[in-house]
């Protein structure tokens, strides 16, 4: 430490002192050396230590920047810990999804069979209800009835026949009647 430095140049200085002021011829000029070479190690020691201070003015403030940054790091590290789990929470959700997506498409697929069979069992019942019932009813109509018109003329003209027809035995003047009848016929195939 600056202390202990110090204390030791002053010891050396106050050790060479003694040793000079012993011999009185030479005391009182290696005295003016002494102190002149004293002066000169103290003028040294302060300038290299102002040196040593600027060098650890500097290194104190590297320290310092060095610190910041790796609070810096350290939270970016958390930062990225989290967006690497919030990626993997992602990943397994999109998973996830994926699978169910490829469930409804095998659904879908499974659903578009059966429309198109059930789209192939409707137009073979359409045809068979047309064979088997239309036209053997239109046959069965014109064979009957001749022309369609035909038929409905002469259902025109019975139901006319049976609105004006009001008694079986004849009604008492400015009296009205409402006959029905029944017609017996043969099993429609």
């Amino acid at each position: 430490s600056y202390a202990e430095i110090s204390a030791m140049v002053y010891n050396v200085f106050i050790d060479q002192t003694i040793s000079a002021l012993a011999d009185e011829q030479s005391g009182v000029p290696a005295l003016a050396n002494g102190a002149a070479a004293l002066n000169d190690g103290i003028a040294s020691f302060v300038s290299n230590y102002q040196e040593f201070d600027l060098g650890l003015a500097t290194a104190t403030e590297g320290a310092q920047k060095l610190h910041d940054a790796s609070t810096d790091l350290i939270s970016g590290s958390q930062e990225l810990a989290q967006g690497s789990t919030t990626l993997a929470e992602g990943c397994g959700d999109l998973a996830d999804g994926s699978a169910a997506l490829d469930d409804g498409a095998l659904q879908l697929q499974e659903g578009v069979a059966k429309l198109q069979d059930g789209t192939e069992e409707l137009h073979q019942g359409m045809v068979t209800f047309d064979e088997e019932g239309i036209q053997e009813l239109t046959e069965r109509v014109n064979d009957g009835c001749g022309d369609l018109d035909e038929f409905t003329d002469r259902l025109d003209g019975v139901l006319e026949a049976g609105r004006s027809y009001q008694s079986y035995s004849g009604l008492a003047n400015g009296a009205s009647g409402d006959v029905k009848f029944i017609y017996k016929t043969g099993a429609v195939k």
